[in-house]
């Protein structure tokens, strides 16, 4: 899971797709771009946590929701 100059947007879709979760953005969408990668294989918290360390965006899970704070 490797993104180059990706938009949250963009990362979360790819998020949806490979967990099989519901992405909801409450406020408006974070406008950086982000560069790193993680494993694909890893638990989806601890992709949230990278996108969180590397950026202001923080995230909620509540069951198979994800919610961009």
């Amino acid at each position: 899971f490797l993104f180059d100059g990706e938009t949250i947007e963009s990362i979360m879709r790819k998020v949806e797709r490979w967990y099989d979760v519901r992405v909801i953005y409450l406020g408006e969408k974070p406008q950086e771009k982000f560069v790193g990668g993680v494993s694909r294989l890893d638990n989806v918290s601890k992709v949230l946590k990278m996108l969180e360390f590397t950026s202001g965006v923080r995230f909620k899970i509540e069951g198979r929701t994800i919610y961009v704070l």
